[in-house]
This record gives structure tokens, C-alpha cells and sequence, in this order.
């Protein structure tokens, strides 16, 4: 920690970012105040690729094929089924308290094939996202 660091830790100020912690850390939890600013946004994130469990998707490819053995830990899951539980997952968004979402678009959905497009997948995530909104979660 640099000199400056450990006098802003010691005179109990330390900012991080936009955040202001007051108080000396390491001086147990009750006394250690966290500040953010008014206009802060809580959020969280998930990867379609992560969450969906689609089956026709390059990472899928990659940690599967033969070519690719040992260039991966272990091949690409199921997920969570995402693609199906997604409003689950927005009542959880929801419950943390989380007012932003990161969320992907699983690209293998939309284009199935070269030039080839899912009606179907468009209104799903259309779907996704303006019940995420309803919730007061903006997507981005």
C-alpha cells in the first residue's frame, strides 16, 4: 500500500472509484460505513452461453470436438435452462434488489444457420427483455 494509501486508511477515509468507505477498515465490521452515491445502480449479469444450455454454439464446439481434446477442463454443460426459466431468474434479479441486467443474446438461437433467422428466438428475447423492464430492471 502506498504512503498516501495508508494515511487516507488511517485518518478512516479510503475511496474507491465513486464509492466511500468511513471508517478503518480492519477495525471490525461496525465500524466501517459504506456510502454510494445517490445514483447508483445495483446489477448483476449472465452469459446466454452460460445460462441457456443451447446446443449449437462454438464453445459448445469448441470444448466437444475431438480436435479440441484437453484444450478444456471439461466439456460446456447444459446450463440452468435460462432459455426456459427466465422469468425466474428475473423474480431473482428482482429479489437481490438489482435494478440493472447484463444480459447476451445466444447468437446460435437467433442465426441458426448462415443468413438463416429465429423468428421464434427474436420474440423470446424480446419477450426476456420487456419482462425485465416490467420488473423495473433495465437490461443492458
Amino acid at each position: 500500500m502506498s504512503r498516501i494509501g495508508r494515511f487516507l486508511r488511517c485518518a478512516g477515509l479510503v475511496a474507491l472509484g465513486s464509492l466511500l468507505l468511513v471508517g478503518c477498515p480492519g477495525n471490525g465490521p461496525d465500524e466501517l460505513v459504506v456510502t454510494f452515491p445517490e445514483a447508483f445502480r445495483w446489477g448483476t449479469a449472465a452469459s446466454a452461453f452460460q445460462i441457456e444450455g443451447a446446443e449449437d454454439n462454438t464453445w459448445v464446439q469448441f470444448t466437444t470436438l475431438p480436435e479440441f481434446e484437453g484444450k478444456t477442463v471439461e466439456p460446456a454443460g447444459t446450463g440452468v435452462d435460462g432459455w426456459e426459466r427466465y422469468e425466474e431468474d428475473a423474480a431473482l434479479v428482482e429479489a437481490l434488489g438489482a435494478d440493472v441486467y447484463r444480459v447476451s443474446f445466444e447468437w446460435s438461437r437467433i442465426e441458426p444457420e448462415r443468413d438463416v433467422w429465429d423468428e421464434h428466438a427474436f420474440e423470446h428475447y424480446r419477450t426476456v427483455l420487456e419482462g425485465l423492464r416490467a420488473r423495473g430492471i433495465e437490461p443492458t
